[in-house]
C-alpha cells in the first residue's frame, strides 16, 4: 500500500479497472471508427456489409460507454442525497438526547453539575460509536474515545465505547513520539 492512499475493497479496484477500460475505450474507438470507414469505402459487397455492422456496433458501443456513465454519475448523486438526509435523520435523532442532558447540566445545581456532565459526556461518546459506520454496508469494528489533555503534552483516556476485547490506550505523552 503506497503512502496516502486509503486501503481499497474489492469492489473499488473493479470499478477503478472499468474505468480505465470505458476510457480507453472511449480514446481508441472513435479512431477505429474513422479507420473503419475508410475501409468500408474500398470494399463491396459482403465484406462492406460487414464493415458497416462493425461500425455500427463500434458506434453503439461508444453511446453506450457515455451513458453508462451518466447513469451511474445519477446513481452516485441519488446514493450522496439519500445518505445526507439517512444522516440528517440519524444526526436529529441522536441529537434529541444530547440537547435533554444539555439542559439537566444547565439547571442542575452546582453540587451536582459535575454528575450531571460526566452522563454527557458518556452518552455523547456512546452515541458517536452507535453512530460510526451506520452508513456502510459493511460490520464496522469501531470504538469511540474521548481523551483530556491532563497536561500541554499528555492526553488521558477519560471514556470509551465500542469494540470488545483490549481497552484503547490510557495515555498519549508527546514525548513518546518522533518530532
Amino acid at each position: 500500500m503506497t503512502k496516502g492512499k486509503e486501503p481499497r475493497t474489492r469492489r473499488q479496484r473493479v470499478l477503478s479497472f472499468l474505468a480505465w477500460v470505458r476510457l480507453a475505450l472511449l480514446i481508441i474507438l472513435p479512431a477505429f471508427l474513422a479507420a473503419a470507414g475508410a475501409i468500408t469505402a474500398k470494399q463491396t459487397g459482403q465484406s462492406r456489409t460487414n464493415w458497416i455492422l462493425i461500425i455500427v456496433f463500434a458506434t453503439l458501443v461508444v453511446a453506450f460507454l457515455n451513458v453508462w456513465e451518466k447513469i451511474k454519475s445519477h446513481r452516485a448523486e441519488a446514493d450522496a442525497i439519500s445518505s445526507k438526509a439517512a444522516l440528517a435523520g440519524s444526526l436529529s435523532q441522536s441529537g434529541k438526547p444530547l440537547v435533554n442532558l444539555l439542559s439537566k447540566v444547565a439547571e442542575a445545581k452546582p453540587s451536582e453539575r459535575r454528575a450531571e456532565v460526566k452522563t454527557l459526556i458518556s452518552r455523547t461518546v456512546q452515541l458517536c460509536y452507535s453512530q460510526s459506520g451506520k452508513m456502510t454496508h459493511h460490520k464496522c469494528k469501531t470504538r469511540s474515545v474521548l481523551y483530556l489533555f491532563s497536561s500541554a503534552e499528555v492526553l488521558v483516556r477519560q471514556e470509551y465505547d465500542g469494540r470488545e476485547g483490549k481497552a484503547p490506550r490510557l495515555k498519549f505523552d508527546a514525548q513518546w513520539s518522533e518530532p
